[in-house]
């Protein structure tokens, strides 16, 4: 997974004033998606780390203010998508449609109907960029918000080496034949996370078995849609703590 980003358009559609500090803007559009993540029950969710603080400083501005203009149109997608006493799959599927609808990508069927409470959604471009992940992703990580959007995949997340070149295989096939709906057929694996986050509060890392449900390629609407696919999976907490997970070792 990494920082989720979208194109320049977004950019100079949604571009505001950023006067003053632009670390401040940073902040205060991480506490919003955090506020909009608790309203909507997913309590576990943590909104920053010390480490998430020290790289966004490292950052470029034009990185930064693309973070902030992400950031706003998740928590708009969230704010638009709960209902209060709501059902949680529909209102994961509502928060899909939402960023599908942004992007102008359509979805087959067939994926909509295999999401649960439990499905992990993630949307990658054909450049592995993440440009939409669900809520489910932050109840099984122990990963800030700031820290998914300021730092890559590669560096919070390994994987066994073998998974990693298969996963991969899969991506670009569906990618290269607009595959829309496929299931994996790879065994359950441990996703470790493995980056210090430095938490306000102690960072505790966590292990996942992480098992991969379906790929998909996601058909562009429109001339200026992203080529991109759809990735969905399931994930249970194996381990936490540096001790714990660091009994585990990948091959």
């Amino acid at each position: 997974m990494s920082a989720n980003t979208s194109s320049a358009k977004n950019l100079s559609v949604f571009r505001e004033s950023f006067d003053g500090n632009l670390q401040d803007s940073l902040r205060s559009a991480v506490r919003a998606y955090y506020e909009a993540c608790v309203q909507a029950g997913y309590k576990r969710t943590r909104e920053i780390s010390a480490a998430s603080i020290e790289r966004a400083k490292t950052l470029p501005t034009d990185r930064i203010k693309q973070i902030v203009v992400d950031l706003k149109l998740a928590t708009g997608w969230l704010s638009q998508s709960w209902i209060a006493g709501g059902d949680r799959v529909l209102f994961e599927k509502r928060h899909l449609q939402k960023a599908l609808d942004h992007y102008g990508l359509s979805i087959d069927p067939r994926m909509v109907e295999s999401l649960d409470d439990e499905t992990v959604v993630e949307i990658y471009t054909s450049d592995m960029i993440q440009i939409f992940r669900n809520l489910n992703l932050l109840d099984v990580t122990g990963y800030s918000i700031m820290d998914l959007s300021v730092f890559e995949w590669w560096v919070l997340w390994e994987r066994s080496q073998f998974v990693a070149q298969q996963m991969h295989k899969l991506a670009e096939s569906v990618l290269v034949n607009e595959t829309p709906f496929v299931p994996f057929t790879l065994e359950g694996h441990v996703l470790k996370e493995s980056f210090n986050a430095g938490m306000t509060e102690p960072f505790v890392p966590r292990n996942t078995f992480v098992h991969l449900q379906h790929l998909g390629f996601l058909r562009p609407n429109r001339p200026d849609a992203p080529r991109a696919f759809i990735c969905t999976s399931k994930a249970k907490v194996l381990a936490e703590g540096f001790q714990e997970t660091e009994k585990i070792a990948f091959l």
